[in-house]
Order: C-alpha cells, then sequence, then structure tokens
C-alpha cells in the first residue's frame, strides 16, 4: 500500500514537473527581456538555459547559436602574473609537435594583398612576397607567412625562397578545388612535396581547410576526406620531412567537426579560422560588435589542445562592413587586443596566430566583398595590433627553444607569493565595449586601466609589509556598473 502511494507520488511530481517546464522559446523571451533592462548576468543564465534545452532534443546548431548570446552577456575576469621557473614547467605546455615551440605563440601573417605594401622585386625583376614590407610597418618579424596554394599548381618556390630568406617559415593553404578524387599519390603531389622537402626551413601544409563547412567542395564525404588528408600527410612525410601537416577547421558548424578529424598520427597541428566581424552575413539585424572573439576558440581547443598544438590559421578584426561603409577602427582594436590578450592567458597550448591582412571590399570574390580586414589601412587599427604583438610571448623565431623562454604569464592562484617587481595583467571578458580595469590590493586603489587588451599593472612588493595580503581586480562598464570582481589573497 505504502509502495503504490509512493509511485502515485513520484509520478504526480514529474507531471507536476513536466507542467511547469519553461521551453526555449519562453526562456529566449526571458532573455531578451533582461537584456533590456540591464539585467546582463541572467539574461546570460537564461540563454544558456534556453541552449540547454535545444541540446536535449537534438539542435546543436541552434544551441550553439544561443550560447553566443550567453558569453556576448557573461562577464568575467581573471588576475595574471609574469614568472620565470625552471625550464620542466615551460615543458607542461608543450607538446612535442612537429616545429611546435616549447612556449609562446608564433607570430603570422597573410599579407599578400596588403595594398599599402609594394611587392619587394629582386635584381632580376621576380616578384617576391610583401613580407618585408609588413615587417617594417609593424616593427617585428613574424616566424610565419601564409598564403594559398590551389592543389594542381607547382610548389611556390621563388615566394618560399623569398620568406626563408627573410628567416621567415613558409605556411600553405593546399586546397583542392575540385573533388577530392583528384588527390592520389602521383607524380604531381609527389614533386610537389619533394620541392617542399628541398626547402632549407621549417614549412607548414594546411591540407583542404574548413571541410566541415558546406562552401567548401570536400565537405560532403568525411570519410573519404579522412583518407586523403592521410594520403597527403604521408606523401609528405616520406618526402618532406620539413613539413608539418595542419589539419584546419571553421569554427562554426561545430557539430561535425570531428567527423573529418584523419586521426593524432596524421595530424601534427589542429587549426581553427575565424573572424570578428560587424555583421554577420551583411544583416542589420545580426550585429556582432559585442561577441569577444576568443569565445569562438573554445570548442576546438579544449577538443584537441591537451594533445596537439592550436594554430589560429586565419583571424581577422574588420573595421568596415559593406552594408554601410562606416569606419569602425575602434571595433578592430578592441578585437584584437582582446584576441591577442587571450592567448596566453586563457590559450597557452595555441602557437601560432596568423592574421588576415587583407581589404575583402576590394580583393575578395564579389559573394565574400563584406568587410575590411587590413591591418596597416588604418593607422588606429595599425598601432593596435603593433601593441597586441609586442610582447615576446609572440615568437619570430621557428627554431628549437632549449632554456631561454619569455616570460611565463600564470593565473594567480590563492598562496600564490610574489616577490619584487611583479607585473600584473588581467584577463576581462564583458558586455561593455569600454570597460574600467581597476587593481586593489588589501582593499586600497593601486591602479586604474581602460585601454584594451592585457589591462597591465605593475606591484612593487617591496612598498608593502610581508605578509598574507589580497590582490582584487574589478570590472566596471561605461555607466559604472560592477560587472565582474575577482580577489585572490597572496603572500608577500
Amino acid at each position: 500500500m505504502l509502495r503504490n502511494a509512493l509511485v502515485v507520488l513520484v509520478l504526480l511530481g514529474a507531471l507536476s514537473v513536466s507542467s511547469f517546464a519553461i521551453s526555449g522559446a519562453e526562456y529566449r523571451k526571458m532573455a531578451d527581456k533582461a537584456v533590456i533592462e540591464g539585467r546582463y548576468a541572467q539574461a546570460a543564465e537564461y540563454y544558456n538555459n534556453e541552449a540547454a534545452v535545444y541540446r536535449a532534443r537534438g539542435d546543436v546548431n541552434g544551441a550553439k547559436a544561443e550560447e553566443i548570446k550567453a558569453d556576448r552577456w557573461a562577464s568575467e575576469v581573471d588576475i595574471f602574473y609574469e614568472s620565470h621557473p625552471s625550464p620542466d614547467v615551460y615543458r607542461s605546455y608543450y607538446s612535442g609537435a612537429k616545429h611546435e615551440p616549447i612556449y609562446g605563440c608564433y607570430l603570422g601573417a597573410f599579407v599578400e594583398r596588403d595594398d599599402r605594401i609594394p611587392f619587394q622585386r629582386a635584381s632580376d625583376a621576380t616578384p617576391l612576397s610583401r613580407a618585408t614590407g609588413f615587417m617594417e610597418l609593424v616593427g617585428k618579424k613574424p616566424a610565419t607567412f601564409f598564403d594559398y596554394c590551389i592543389y594542381g599548381k607547382t610548389y611556390p618556390k621563388k615566394w618560399v625562397d623569398s620568406l626563408v630568406a627573410d628567416g621567415v617559415a613558409p605556411h600553405l593553404a593546399y586546397e583542392p578545388h575540385s573533388s577530392l578524387e583528384i588527390i592520389n599519390e602521383d607524380d604531381y603531389l609527389v614533386n610537389f612535396a619533394k620541392a617542399a622537402g628541398q626547402t632549407r626551413a621549417p614549412v607548414f601544409i594546411r591540407f583542404a581547410g574548413e571541410m566541415n563547412g558546406d562552401w567548401t567542395r570536400y565537405h560532403s564525404d568525411p570519410v573519404l576526406y579522412r583518407r586523403k588528408f592521410q594520403l597527403v600527410h604521408d606523401v609528405f612525410q616520406k618526402y618532406a620531412p620539413n613539413a608539418a601537416m595542419i589539419w584546419c577547421v571553421n569554427h562554426i558548424p561545430e557539430y561535425n567537426i570531428d567527423q573529418y578529424y584523419p586521426g593524432d598520427k596524421y595530424v601534427d597541428w589542429v587549426g581553427i579560422n575565424f573572424y570578428s566581424v560587424i555583421y554577420y552575413d551583411n544583416n542589420r539585424n545580426r550585429p556582432a560588435y559585442q561577441d569577444n572573439p576568443a569565445v569562438f576558440l573554445k570548442y576546438v581547443y579544449n577538443k584537441y589542445a591537451k594533445r596537439k598544438p592550436i594554430a589560429i590559421c586565419e583571424y581577422g578584426a574588420s573595421h568596415v562592413a559593406a552594408l554601410d561603409g562606416a569606419n569602425r577602427s575602434e571595433l578592430a582594436v578592441e578585437k584584437i587586443s582582446q584576441m591577442y590578450a587571450s592567448l596566453p592567458r586563457i590559450y597557452p597550448r595555441v602557437k601560432m596566430i596568423d592574421v588576415f591582412d587583407m581589404n575583402n571590399l576590394k580583393h575578395a570574390m564579389p559573394s565574400r566583398q563584406l568587410n575590411n580586414y587590413s591591418v596597416t589601412e588604418d593607422e588606429t587599427v595599425l598601432e593596435a595590433f603593433k601593441r597586441a604583438v609586442a610582447p615576446d610571448y609572440f615568437l619570430t623565431d621557428i627554431i628549437p627553444q632549449v632554456d631561454e623562454f619569455p616570460a611565463l604569464i600564470k593565473r594567480i592562484s590563492p598562496g600564490t607569493r610574489l616577490y619584487g617587481t611583479v607585473n600584473l595583467s588581467a584577463w576581462v571578458k564583458t558586455y561593455d565595449r569600454k570597460p574600467t580595469v581597476t587593481y586593489y590590493l588589501d582593499g586600497k586603489p593601486i591602479s586604474r586601466v581602460s585601454q584594451h587588451g592585457t589591462y597591465p599593472c605593475q606591484l612593487q612588493v617591496s612598498r608593502y609589509g610581508p605578509g598574507k595580503h589580497n590582490i582584487t581586480v574589478t570590472v566596471q562598464d561605461s555607466k559604472s556598473r560592477l560587472s565582474a570582481k575577482k580577489t585572490v589573497p597572496v603572500v608577500f
């Protein structure tokens, strides 16, 4: 009798829960209302709840769209400091892949359509790359440059040799423009690989990228894709042991990415492409200016970074959209600063980042003339890029590291002991585009920073007494509202 009563109560409870369950559409209404009312943390929670509803019913794309909204309105802050630990600590960030730096991130770029940089010419009038001009404008030599090479074309030896002469490693986006059926171990592929093998420098081969997107011609058959990638890997391994294979996806869609993974044996680096735009798909009703680009890296990083170095093979930040033609250089400044600041702090296993320096409004195919991603065209954007890549963390040479490493940028954990002059920084993600970051020591303000990026603060430990102290960082939005706060107890 008691058992039957319990069963009835359980069933009634299930019915009660079911009858009061909130639908995805209702969560969205609640979230949209919270945004309007300025309750951004609650809005993020509701969008995540909506996403969970969609995931539970198998709508992965719908869930992803709402998770992006949740990230847009959520705020977080974390505190970091620079240290110089033993080499063994640095090696904890190292997977041992071909051409992988032990610590730090290779600085790279695509510059072959940068109108501000003229081609350099050799004495025989052979056109070389724009690499030298880019180096001069940025004030720092990248470790690698990439260019596109259609499968079936010969190895671009003159371009490669010009880079190698400047101490730069070539990176080829090697892309079939037809069916994968043409990929075979034939004379063409073998000769291409042999030419790469004769290059007296590391070479990166990014074969058939963005295969997870239906805009590529090799999207429809993941099994065939994996087989052909494996074949290309084996040919390069045989004839070009200096070449590292990059398997590169687009950050969306996510649901099918794993289907195309050729396997750890065949992949040296995992790559990802994504861009910061002003409007998604040039649609005024889909503004993108509040989305932090570091969010787009999350899935691939969490999935693969523990076993493979990650390469951001293409990242660009638009400052002009085709939709209205307005110059929004401050938006590109914000996104570039956020992206590069995130790497040593949130994504230390990203070991390469290539900025896409091109005005797509002029140079892209007609269907893609939507944004201007030029880094050098606007002085404000150029200066922001120079600031972002200035730290030693962004490496200029692809050479083996032994014992000399850039400062390790490490999260401050409770009880961390600090000495001497400490360079602090903060990772900030928030809904407001003009936040102010304030550092406090034991409740007293010591620094206030509003420039996007690393939000640096130098702390002179000797000015304070030894013992336990609290470091606090707050983030206030442009209306002086507190959006995030972090306190960490430390020891001087």
